[in-house]
């Protein structure tokens, strides 16, 4: 009886304890032009980054989101920027929208987000060697170091610098935000600590050491962290932390979490589902084909093409976003030749 009895309580605890799925934050969700991302900062009063680790809950719902206007910042042509021409090889750039706007100038390739360069009024600051923002692809344990070199000018004064950066993806799980709960997010902590050189006439007149570790978690599916932590410490002049929410954020329209071949074309139902507002539809390629992802209404009307275009094989993810449709049933087909899939999507807004 006793063995029954355990073996109860060992099945419940299996059925109840829910496990996530890992994903991976590949080139995909390297930043392309027009898209913005929207935070509103959020206090730090009493805030730690909670434990690292596998199928995490982070709780930050109690958090208070500060008044103001939420910080935004745009990605666009660096030479439609007043700045551009001073950084040819940059192949993006970004503004925000603070009352001297700041701009920053990226070389992106396909593993990496790399900052070549940042300008403000009277003040512009280049990178010899790149400020890497994010390296790809990153899932759970992965670690990249990299090392970075800039110089800037202010009147009469040079500051050279040299930097050291750690990004290392320590958990994964589930966050609470004040009124929504992320599933199948991944935690990313980065350790960043740079010397600063001040010469005025080829003297150096004073020396600064910074170290800033920062904790972004990102949803699978979306560019940019839906929540941000983290803590700066300037040796000799300052110390603070510092928090910030995402309003709004770029999704990747289509991942490709896998290279490998599958034997065949399929398409998976969607998850969640019912959904509000937004869902994973996950399919594979089993050779290159030109695919067609289409989502219709129950009355057969297209909504929208999601995936149009050739795709090479491997498998593929896809977020779905239905915050401007009306509650109801809608069904998603995968077309390719002469092959045809479809799967029913209930949407609840």
């Amino acid at each position: 009886m006793k063995y029954k009895i355990y073996f109860l309580i060992l099945f419940t605890v299996i059925i109840n304890k829910t496990v996530f799925p890992q994903f991976t934050i590949t080139s995909s969700y390297i930043p392309v032009i027009g898209d913005t991302l929207k935070t509103s900062e959020a206090d730090t009063t009493g805030l730690t980054p909670g434990e690292a680790g596998e199928n995490k809950t982070w709780n930050f719902s109690n958090i208070t989101i500060l008044s103001g206007t939420p910080w935004e910042e745009v990605y666009l042509q660096p030479l439609s920027t007043p700045y551009g021409n001073q950084f040819p090889n940059a192949n993006i750039a970004s503004i925000n929208n603070n009352t001297n706007p700041d701009y920053h100038y990226y070389q992106n390739t396909s593993s990496d987000w790399n900052m070549i360069g940042f300008a403000v009024t009277n003040f512009t600051k280049w990178f010899t060697i790149p400020y890497c923002r994010f390296h790809y692809p990153m899932s759970y344990c992965s670690q990249y170091n990299s090392t970075y070199k800039a110089y800037s000018n202010s009147g009469q004064a040079t500051t050279h610098t040299t930097g050291f950066k750690t990004l290392t993806v320590d958990g994964y799980g589930t966050i609470i935000l004040p009124g929504v709960t992320f599933n199948n997010v991944m935690r990313v902590k980065s350790t960043d600590e740079s010397f600063d050189t001040i010469k005025v006439g080829g003297n150096v007149v004073s020396t600064n050491h910074t170290i800033i570790t920062n904790y972004q978690w990102y949803k699978n599916g979306y560019k940019f962290p839906v929540f941000d932590y983290g803590h700066a410490e300037s040796v000799s002049m300052y110390s603070f932390k510092f928090a910030s929410i995402s309003i709004k954020n770029a999704p990747v329209f289509i991942n490709q979490i896998s290279e490998t071949v599958p034997d065949k074309f399929e398409l998976y139902q969607n998850y969640p589902n019912p959904f509000n507002p937004t869902t994973t539809i996950q399919f594979q390629v089993s050779s290159s084909k030109f695919i067609k992802l289409i989502v219709f209404d129950i009355l057969g009307k297209e909504v929208t093409a999601l995936v149009n275009e050739k795709l090479a094989p491997g498998t593929y993810e896809i977020i779905f976003d239905g915050s401007n449709l009306p509650s109801g049933v809608y069904f998603c087909k995968l077309v390719y030749d002469n092959f045809i899939s479809s799967k029913r999507m209930i949407l609840i807004n």
